[in-house]
């Protein structure tokens, strides 16, 4: 007999089901449950806990898939071939697209496409579904007259014709399973003297309707409850149910199976007004409005975005955990698609502490070993590549330690390795270009290359095994090498780590993601027997497999808030249910945009006597009845969501859900999120620490609140103290004296490049020579290579060529010794040209032009200079010829400061010796005084003043007579487009001219350009025979105040270091554009920088008269 169970509340007839079976099963009938597979687990325990385990054994909880196992397991003869799942579905159609080739017309452009293979997949299980054969859609196809319906079935026919017949050689196809099942089911009378009860199904396919058409002549009774009002409106929220009511109906007739009067299951309500008036309303015309508040009950709140809309879940959820006691197991959560929210959602939840289980299967291709096989297949097919080699290697599944990949990746990264550099030793030095190598190097390097040859020899062995294999031995292949390389045991240890650390759910991942690869392997060793299938194709294949490929996983929490797609979720009723993405044509989701066959062409196959499943005004219908179960699944409070914006901005509006809850409840009004009070947003700490940041230049009794209860223990007081650090921008300083003052040294050893770096702004010191964080950077001639090139090269050419020979020798010449010391160079300090790129070399080679431009530049100035060149390279340190510049300090240390001077120049004239250092700039200079009594380019006066205190033994008595930056490249003259020929050759040679700052004495000036015309040095004479006020120059006397000056800065660098002080704090803005730690400061755009002297040099000199006369 067939008992119907209607009523417009799934849950309510879920739960008299259940009931009615249970006391069946009491009395020793055997009972069976259908439900659908995502509510078998959810059934079987809820019948345990009504039955008991002993009556247990008289109930069977089954879904269609399940039932069709048992039966044919026990009553059909056992299949030899393997089942076809989605994957293998997917990987056969694939093959027979590929086979029909140029056949095609209409899909052949699209045959590779992921959507196409999965909508052909989907359409083939359509057929068997609704029981209509290839055969027909090709009958109907030849009588029909030319169309794009007859053109889209002749094509359709021949794929699927060949699909069909290329998946049944090879595998058993699960789409027959239940017509199977109706067969067996003739012979077998499974259901003879049974009770079933059908339950949670909202439609049946024409497969399935024949099964349950056996269940009706077969069982005691028939139980089989649907969602329905009994009515008969084909525009009703429930017209889909109640067709399907009436197809049950004429199925029991035509079995001659009786039918029970109908009955009606509804919920009662009682005291609950709201949720009854939500039930009667929602989707309902006929219902007007209630009058009843659903105030209390119902929340309707918007959000600007995804992430505020799941801060309000998450902190409502808290809630009521904390004010109702309400258990999570009896709150749900409901999304309409899966995925949707899902990123989102999870991350408030960790944030605020909310258990949540995630009724979803996982994707399979993220997991560490499907990544593993990934890279492994990319490299067999398209040869080795650095970030696929990392990305293999970084699976935790490898041979090497992370340690060991990390070194071997700064290598890769900085020589850019290349495929063909994998396959043979490192040649490269290990510390980058412009070093020597040195036995530590050499030493790096070996062991880099025993590196190399542990991560690259197993991959390459493979790779040649790969491509030897034929077929479906590639698949053995790969199963080799996951053993030989104990991928299996990785994870065994892995599992059982997991496991002591009480880590389960993940501890089953690894074995369940092991058995899901090994099982694909299977299925690609299966369907490659019967193609000849390239390694690039294998590869494909293995992606498509992965790309359906999932599992299930158990909640980690007992009790634990349950996230679900509203499509899929079949659950029993909850205390509150939050509602998110309720957005117009989201939730109740629009229809997708037609697949293979539209609407129309579904009709024109009805007509004649081909049904297939619905058409689009049946999933429209559809879509408002899974909206409406998921509003009535509430009992005791209703949250309803949306966002007013997407993550672009475009603006957003709520959806029928909430239109419907306001046509209900006039009085429903939406609250939003931003208008929520502070205090109510505060559910854990780390809400409590963001609310705090964000209302933290509020001086309000909530943010003082909030600063009390975080400063209550260790972890929150450390990071309240970052934030005040940051939003204060507080200076940042090391706050133990004692332990700056072992990091910096309390005789402090410095080079003069360091002590500018400090007041370029202190922190970046801190950085680079406090804790010597060192970027990454690439082997590539960038400035700091091209100086160091252009500066050996000089140190060379000027050693060899003495001032006389330099002026003398010829073009020629001198290019011809600068590329063989370039080429020496490269070979020396940079590996050699042989691995070397031809942008590389290019960018190289240009460089010899720029040092052929200096040096014609600089001979053009010997000419007219006494000033002859005496050292290069000039080391000052401890030991050589010029001992460091020493400085005592109050606190009783030392500094010296030491370095190297790129040249040396002397003139002897009238018995005395004058000295000048110059400093090569490939980048360009411009010096100002008002810079170095700020701590910025004192470089040189450092190097000049260490030469003149402790340069007597090499020099003799030397005056000191400046400092020059000579430009070591050609600097572009900026022009308008009507310059004369010759305001270009004034602003070239302006552009090329020296910078720095000479002692004011005749016989110095003139002694570095004889005729004083500024070609070559920051000084002119004008008409009158007087210095231009533009001209770089500095008294003997200044000269002297300049040096107490900058010795008071070095002192009070020191000083400021052994108090801890590294504020960040930069000095101008270019400081910040090239600074390697930018990213670590906080500093950001409107932040103060540090006061650098303002004034012309003359201006300068003043400032420091005046100084000496005020301290005496």
């Amino acid at each position: 007999m067939l008992n119907l169970i209607l009523g417009k509340t799934p849950f309510v007839k879920t739960e008299y089901v259940r009931q009615l079976v249970a006391e069946r099963a009491k009395n020793g009938e055997r009972c069976i449950i259908i439900v659908p597979e995502q509510f078998s687990y959810e059934t079987e325990k809820s019948m345990l806990d009504l039955v008991g385990a002993q009556n247990m054994l008289f109930v069977d909880v089954l879904s269609m898939t399940r039932l069709a196992q048992l039966i044919l397991s026990e009553h059909a003869d056992p299949e030899e071939k393997p089942e076809a799942d989605d994957g293998v579905k997917m990987m056969t159609m694939s093959l027979a697209l590929e086979s029909l080739g140029d056949k095609l017309q209409i899909y052949r452009k699209y045959t590779a496409r992921p959507q196409l293979i999965a909508e052909l997949v989907s359409f083939a299980t359509e057929l068997k579904q609704w029981t209509v054969s290839v055969d027909s859609l090709d009958e109907f196809s030849k009588n029909a007259k030319a169309s794009s319906l007859k053109s889209k079935l002749d094509e359709l026919v021949m794929i699927l014709s060949l699909y069909n017949t290329m998946l049944e050689k090879s595998y058993y196809n699960t789409d027959d399973k239940l017509t199977r099942l109706s067969s067996v089911l003739s012979e077998c009378r499974y259901f003879e003297d049974k009770i079933v009860a059908i339950d949670g199904f909202t439609r049946f396919t024409k497969q399935e309707y024949a099964v349950v058409e056996k269940i009706l002549s077969q069982s005691l009774q028939t139980y089989i409850t649907f969602d329905s009002d009994g009515g008969k409106d084909d525009y009703s929220l429930f017209a889909n149910n109640n067709r399907q009511v009436e197809l049950l109906k004429s199925l029991a007739n035509k079995s001659s199976v009786k039918i029970a009067p109908i009955k009606y299951v509804e919920a009662d309500f009682v005291d609950n007004d709201v949720f009854k008036s939500l039930s009667d309303g929602a989707f309902s015309p006929e219902f007007t409005v209630s009058d009843v508040s659903c105030d209390g009950k119902i929340k309707i709140v918007s959000a600007p975005n995804k992430a505020d809309e799941c801060e309000f879940v998450a902190m409502s959820i808290k809630r009521l955990m904390r004010e109702k006691n309400i258990r999570c197991r009896d709150i749900a959560v409901l999304q309409r698609s899966e995925g949707g929210y899902d990123k989102e959602l999870s991350s408030a939840f960790k944030r605020y502490g909310v258990p949540f289980y995630e009724d979803a299967r996982q994707a399979v291709a993220n997991e560490p070993l499907a990544v593993y096989l990934t890279s492994l297949l990319e490299i067999a097919c398209n040869g080795l590549n650095t970030d696929v080699l990392m990305r293999h290697l970084k699976t935790g599944l490898s041979c090497l330690t992370a340690d060991e990949i990390s070194k071997l990746e700064n290598y890769a990264f900085v020589w850019r390795i290349s495929s063909a550099q994998w396959r043979k030793d490192f040649t490269e030095n290990p510390s980058g270009f412009g070093y020597k190598l040195s036995d530590f190097d050499r030493n790096t390097l070996r062991y880099l290359n025993s590196l190399r040859e542990k991560a690259v020899a197993p991959v390459l062995a493979f790779k040649d095994d790969f491509s030897q294999a034929e077929n479906e031995k590639k698949a053995e292949v790969i199963y080799d090498y996951l053993i030989k390389n104990s991928i299996d045991k990785k994870l065994k240890h892995l599992s059982d780590e997991l496991l002591k650390d009480g880590k389960t759910a993940l501890s089953q991942e690894q074995d369940a993601v092991w058995r899901l690869v090994i099982d694909m392997l299977d299925k690609l060793w299966n369907t490659c027997k019967q193609s000849n299938i390239s390694d690039k194709r294998f590869y494909e294949l293995f992606n498509i497999l992965l790309s359906v490929s999932d599992f299930g996983s158990v909640p980690k929490a007992i009790d634990a808030v349950t996230l679900s797609a509203a499509d899929r979720a079949r659950m029993p009723q909850k205390k509150y249910v939050f509602i998110v993405g309720a957005n117009d044509g989201e939730f109740p989701l629009n229809p997708p945009t037609q697949g293979l066959l539209s609407d129309k062409d579904r009709t024109e196959l009805k007509l004649s006597g081909i049904e297939l499943a619905e058409t689009a005004d049946y999933k429209l219908t559809e879509e408002k009845y899974i909206a409406y179960r998921s509003m009535i699944t509430a009992s005791e409070g209703l949250f309803v969501s949306y966002c007013d914006a997407d993550y672009m901005g475009a603006s957003m509006a709520p959806s029928q859900i909430v239109r419907e809850i306001c046509r209900i409840f006039p009085s429903a009004e939406v609250e939003e999120y931003e208008n929520i009070p502070p205090l109510e947003k505060i559910e854990s700490e780390a809400s409590a620490f963001e609310m705090y940041a964000k209302g933290y230049n509020e001086d309000t009794e909530l943010t003082a609140s909030l600063r009390e209860y975080l400063q209550s223990d260790d972890v929150n007081r450390g990071r309240l103290q970052t934030l005040e650090n940051s939003a204060d921008k507080r200076d940042e300083r090391i706050d133990s004296g004692k332990i700056a003052t072992e990091l910096f040294g309390k005789n402090m050893h410095l080079s003069a490049s360091k002590t500018e770096v400090y007041y370029k702004c202190p922190f970046q010191y801190f950085c680079k020579y406090g804790i010597y964080a060192k970027p990454r950077k690439e082997a590539q001639v960038d400035p700091a290579i091209s100086g160091s090139l252009i500066h050996k090269v000089f140190e060379i050419i000027l050693d060899e060529f003495p001032k006389q020979k330099l002026i003398e020798a010829s073009p020629e010449v001198l290019k011809k010794r600068i590329s063989e010391i370039m080429d020496d160079y490269l070979e020396e300090k940079m590996g050699g040209a042989q691995s070397k790129s031809k942008r590389f070399m290019k960018q190289y080679n240009s460089i010899s032009e720029q040092i052929f431009f200096a040096l014609s530049k600089m001979v053009e100035e010997f000419k007219v200079s006494d000033f002859a060149p005496a050292d290069f390279e000039l080391p000052i340190k401890y030991g050589a010829d010029i001992e460091p510049y020493e400085l005592p300090l109050s606190d009783g240390g030392t500094l010296s400061v030491s370095g190297s001077v790129d040249r040396v120049d002397i003139m002897e004239k009238n018995g005395k010796k004058y000295l000048r250092v110059v400093d090569y700039k490939s980048g360009g200079k411009t010096f100002n005084l008002s810079d170095v009594v700020s701590g910025l380019s004192t470089q040189m006066l450092i190097y000049l003043f260490a030469i003149e205190k402790n340069g007597k033994k090499k020099y003799g008595d030397i005056i000191p007579s400046g400092v020059l930056y000579m430009p070591a490249k050609a600097a572009e003259a900026d022009l308008d487009r009507y310059a004369s020929e010759q305001d270009i050759i004034d602003k070239v040679l302006e552009s090329n001219r020296m910078s720095g700052i000479i002692v004011d004495d005749i016989d110095i000036i003139k002694g570095m350009e004889h005729d004083v015309n500024g070609r070559f040095i920051p000084v002119t004479l004008t008409n009158s025979g007087a210095f231009s006020k533009r001209s770089k120059l500095i008294k003997a006397e200044d000269f002297v105040r300049l040096k107490r000056k900058i010795d008071m800065i070095l002192k009070q660098m020191a000083l400021n270091l052994h108090k801890g002080e590294i504020p960040v704090l930069p000095a101008k803005e270019d400081v910040c554009k090239y600074c390697d730690y930018s990213s670590v400061c906080g500093f950001e755009d409107g932040d103060s920088y540090r006061e650098i002297a303002e004034g012309k040099d003359n201006e300068i000199i003043e400032i420091l008269r005046n100084e000496e006369e005020e301290n005496g």
